[in-house]
């Protein structure tokens, strides 16, 4: 592989792992009634939307980038891996961080640079 392949398959592979976190990160806000306080109060159902629609966006842009500039094998072993190291890299992340408006706001902000990256660099 080339050093632009690498370099887009460690982009992949974050990118999915983000995607992938904010995936576990919203599971825990469903049902309503399971939701931390903070994210209970006004605006935490627009932070959880943006979290969401960062996670679907920043998912659907990484195989784009994936499937048009790896080998098809990079994109499964790289993408795979991502997506089993999120429960990983949510667990050792302190509960209070996942449970409060900023550490949802951080993590939809993460997914959004990262989806502007991947968006400017592969156009």
């Amino acid at each position: 592989m080339s050093f632009a392949q690498v370099s887009d398959a460690v982009l992949f592979a974050l990118s999915v792992l983000s995607a992938a976190v904010a995936g576990v990160e919203i599971s825990g806000f469903f049902p309503v009634h399971a939701r931390p306080r903070a994210l209970r109060r006004p605006g935490g159902s627009l932070l959880i939307a943006a979290l969401g629609t960062g996670a679907v966006c920043l998912t659907a842009a990484a195989l784009g980038l994936g499937l048009r500039s790896l080998p098809w094998p990079a994109v499964i072993i790289a993408g795979g891996l991502a997506a089993l190291a999120a429960p990983v890299v949510f667990e050792s992340t302190p509960r209070r961080f996942w449970d409060s408006r900023s550490g949802t706001a951080v993590t939809a902000m993460v997914n959004f640079g990262l989806l502007g990256v991947l968006l400017s660099l592969h156009r």
